[in-house]
């Protein structure tokens, strides 16, 4: 058995394995035949299917158009399956609302604030530390 030479490349901390490159283009084409395929696609699954990290895929996107349009497809297609699901009663309202309020799809809560009658303001200053003499400077009172 032969000692395996040391050398700095090894010494120091390495990820195992090569560095994968990947093509956004070609992922792009792979995630809309995936969409087109897919009753209910979700990113998550698709990263599983093509072993690629989902913070991977979304770095990509910035870089690719064509990569980040897919990815706004499958968002898309997947909130118009929610809402008609939740509509037809095969999932439950409330799972489909907190869904549907993930940054990607865009839904929020309105807020309203409505207030009626007047607002009153109180803006009383205490001077009764201050003498009758200042408050006649403060005031331009020339007499003195």
């Amino acid at each position: 058995m032969t000692k395996r030479k040391t050398t700095k490349a090894t010494t120091e901390k390495q990820k195992p394995g090569r560095k994968r490159i990947y093509d956004a283009e070609v992922i792009a084409e792979q995630l809309d035949n995936y969409i087109d395929k897919s009753e209910d696609p979700m990113i998550e699954e698709f990263c599983l299917i093509n072993k690629i990290a989902k913070d991977t895929i979304y770095r990509l996107a910035k870089e690719c158009n064509t990569l980040s349009d897919s990815i706004k497809k499958c968002s898309i297609k997947q909130e118009i399956r929610t809402v008609r699901k939740a509509e037809a009663g095969e999932i439950n309202a409330t799972f489909a609302i907190f869904k549907l309020k993930q940054k990607r799809f865009g839904w929020t809560d309105k807020q309203e604030i409505e207030t009626s009658g007047e607002t009153t303001v109180n803006n009383r200053v205490d001077l009764t530390a201050i003498s009758t003499e200042d408050l006649k400077k403060m005031l331009g009172d020339g007499s003195d």
